[in-house]
């Protein structure tokens, strides 16, 4: 779990200037000791839920768009086939779309963005950050 503080977004209102927790991505190989991927994937978001209400911190639901991808594209590889831990270049793509849209709260506006990922997979991505992170108001926004 990754915590910022104090970021600098120019003009934006303050609220977007508040702590952000980052919800990490669940193992895919081991499921982190904890029987599935879902099972895992679970505990991380209530441990990061119970974390962001404690700390008044706002979340960046990037293991969320993980879990979303994983349903709708079961194909794509998310993590390196050598260890299934670490991300693809696709999945920090997708972390990178979700931390965008948490921070700044505007959906993209150049379509073309894709930073070396194949282009119908780039658009995929930056429509699930936007969705996931705009449907989701209650974590991004914990109380």
């Amino acid at each position: 779990v990754k915590l910022v503080s104090d970021i600098n977004l120019g003009d934006k209102e303050s609220e977007n200037n508040s702590n952000l927790i980052f919800y990490p991505i669940g193992y895919y190989n081991t499921y982190g000791g904890y029987g599935s991927y879902d099972n895992f994937d679970q505990l991380l978001y209530n441990g990061v839920m119970d974390m962001a209400v404690a700390a008044g911190c706002r979340v960046a639901p990037v293991g969320m768009a993980f879990a979303q991808s994983r349903k709708e594209h079961s194909n794509w590889s998310l993590y390196f086939s050598g260890d299934g831990l670490h991300p693809t270049r696709t999945s920090a793509f997708l972390e990178a779309c979700v931390e965008y849209v948490t921070m700044f709260g505007l959906k993209f506006k150049t379509p073309d963005v894709n930073c070396n990922v194949a282009a119908d997979r780039a658009k995929y991505m930056r429509s699930l950050a936007e969705s996931i992170v705009f449907d989701n108001p209650e974590t991004v926004n914990p109380k």
